[in-house]
């Protein structure tokens, strides 16, 4: 592919749309949030070298570890963000990355870097071959959409999947659950660039490969049984006998594998119609929102479930794996794209301005591996003998995810709006093209003002994801109130929309206590707020008199956001702290101000620490029979 072809294709990426989900997103950002996305690709994704990442693949002698899916956990992101920067230069290395991988390709089929003796077996030689095809329909999409089709990628990955059907396929003297960690979890996963595959090339052995995974993840006793156990109600951290907890081989808790499974069971669901895929899939999202998603919208500790929303302020190793906020991110995306749910959105807003910018670094140059809800972030350390990670590869696919699903049509012609950022975005309804306007702080301040900027009218129906944490919303079209707002749904106005028609939102952002265990947190509408050491008002570790919860939310609603650069904000609360209350001031409260938890422990050093979960002070004549035996 010549250089031309290459500055078309990723000129052309925007106006590309790939099964349900476009491939680029077609908004522009803004304002804060765009200087967030111009750094994260101008320091992290152009700084990276694709070429570097797939070394790996010349060498083919490794026994035990992951480099395999650096390469292609990379390209997803950075052949459709590619075109929002200005690095021409590196347009030329990511296409010299896929010939490095088209040319390590043996004569069997195989990419990878393992032993000949240990291929497609213990290991992430199969996770890794999922990844290597995702990178390479990523690669072949990009090209599609420049009209310019690199059928010599497509070939490559079909050629990959030969392999694989050959090794653990239908008829296979190996099952694919038996390869691999996690009942098989991982290796099952490659079930969506199958099903990928499958839809680009029509060609039946790759759904035959796809049901064969299918039938493996439901009735193996070994395998990740991944319906049975959704349908009986088994929460995710309870899908494991407790005396295979620690068994690396056998146990099911590992967080990020078992919804890239999910995943791939959505991408079969869409392809074949098969209801009990979606509705396992929605089944187990919504047993992790009750059990495991915490008031950041993360998961994990140590990668695994661990019944964290109950427990998430105790002080646990590794919490919020990146991978893992981001997976969810993704499959989020995905059951919103199918159901129609707003609530899958309403999860997605809360990951993406909580967990998932919390572990992006200022500079926007790394991600970190774990984001803590009480300590300090810092860049993870390196994977695999390589000078990067899997959260660093995988990162800016949450970026992704949240820009694609903006502004979308919907299958009935409709327009819908799923998260307010200052945008300028497009959507196409029966062949024509919309396009909305947006200018707003939110959600730092709660007032939304879009405008409709098609030249010509239209008439559809446009829906507006009411969140359901905003108790009171106020819409007005042309300045007339609309009727009928209600948390958690849709508002739909059906209108014939002509140019220069504006919309107004405000937002109800209150501050809302949330206790958990003698601990307290807070928010503030989709934000999470903490204590920040950078502050300087005293220790983080102080607790808070529970009698004054009351008080504290009426003191937050009382003062305004303070001014800060970009989109972090901070609040400040008159709060009643009792470990400290000697002193001829000791029973005066104490103004402590709090920071939204993304932008907290800004430092990425031991010094920067913050704090989500506030204790709640025992008091003698009140708790002390929750202290006596």
């Amino acid at each position: 592919m010549n250089k031309l072809a290459l500055v078309s294709l990723f000129a052309a990426l925007a106006a590309h749309a790939a099964q349900e989900i476009p491939f680029a997103p077609t908004i522009t950002l803004q304002g804060p949030m765009q200087e967030r996305l111009e750094a994260m690709v101008r320091n992290g994704i152009e700084r990276t070298d694709p070429r570097y990442l797939a070394l790996c693949f010349r060498e083919r002698n490794e026994s035990r570890w992951w480099q395999s899916e650096f390469w292609g956990k990379f390209m997803q992101s950075a052949v459709p963000l590619a075109c929002m920067g200005k690095d021409r230069a590196f347009t030329g290395v990511v296409a010299a990355s896929v010939k490095d991988v088209e040319a390590s390709q043996l004569e069997d089929g195989y990419i990878g870097n393992y032993d000949a003796s240990r291929r497609c077996g213990e290991g992430w030689d199969v996770w890794g071959a999922k990844y290597t095809m995702l990178g390479l329909l990523s690669w072949y999409d990009g090209s599609l959409a420049a009209g310019a089709a690199d059928e010599a990628s497509l070939a490559t990955c079909r050629r990959l999947c030969d392999y694989l059907v050959s090794t653990v396929g239908p008829g296979a003297k190996k099952k694919i659950v038996s390869t691999g960690f996690y009942s098989g979890m991982p290796s099952c996963s490659v079930l969506e660039p199958v099903v990928m595959l499958y839809n680009r090339t029509k060609d039946g052995k790759y759904l035959k490969f796809a049901d064969e995974i299918v039938r493996q993840m439901k009735d193996e006793k070994g395998g990740p049984r991944l319906f049975d156990l959704a349908f009986a109600g088994v929460p995710v951290a309870d899908r494991s006998e407790p005396a295979r907890i620690g068994d690396r081989k056998t146990n099911r808790n590992k967080a990020y594998e078992l919804m890239s499974c999910y995943q791939g069971l959505l991408e079969y669901y869409l392809a074949t119609g098969r209801k009990d895929c979606l509705d396992a899939a929605v089944a187990t999202a919504r047993d992790i929102v009750t059990n495991e998603i915490n008031v950041a919208g993360g998961a994990s500790a140590g990668e695994f479930w661990y019944d964290g929303a109950k427990r998430q302020h105790e002080p646990w190793h590794s919490q919020q794996e990146t991978c893992v906020t981001i997976t969810w991110m993704r499959l989020c995306a995905k059951l919103l794209s199918i159901t129609g749910d707003p609530a899958w959105g309403d999860e997605m807003e809360k990951t993406f301005f909580n967990a998932y910018l919390a572990s992006l670094s200022p500079d926007g140059s790394e991600f970190a591996m774990y984001t803590p809800l009480d300590g300090y972030r810092s860049g993870g350390r390196c994977h695999c003998q390589m000078h990067t990670n899997c959260c660093n590869a995988n990162g800016a696919r949450g970026f992704l995810e949240y820009l694609r699903t903006c502004l979308v049509a919907d299958s009935s012609g409709a327009v819908v709006m799923n998260h307010y950022v200052s945008s300028r975005a497009e959507a196409v309804i029966n062949g024509s093209s919309v396009k909305f306007e947006t200018h707003t702080l939110y959600p730092k301040l709660p007032r939304v003002n879009i405008t409709y900027r098609s030249e010509n009218s239209m008439e559809f129906p446009l829906k507006l994801r009411i969140p359901a944490w905003s108790a009171r919303t106020s819409v007005a079209v042309n300045s007339a109130k609309v009727p009928n707002v209600k948390p958690g749904e849709y508002l739909v106005i059906a209108r014939n929309w002509k140019q220069g028609d504006k919309i107004e939102i405000d937002f109800d952002l209150a501050v809302k206590a949330h206790e958990n265990a003698r601990h307290v947190a807070f928010t503030r509408g989709p934000v999470l707020l903490a204590r920040d050491s950078g502050f300087a008002d005293g220790a983080l570790d102080e607790a808070v008199n529970p009698s004054s919860l009351k008080a504290m939310v009426d003191s937050f609603a009382a003062v305004r956001s303070e001014r800060e650069n970009g989109i972090s904000q901070t609040v400040a609360a008159r709060l009643y702290f009792t470990t400290h209350p000697e002193g001829y001031d000791g029973a005066l409260p104490s103004l402590v101000r709090f920071r939204d938890y993304a932008s907290a422990a800004a430092g990425w050093n031991v010094n920067s620490h913050c704090r989500v979960w506030i204790p709640e002070a025992y008091r003698y004549w009140t708790d002390i029979t929750h202290t006596l035996p």
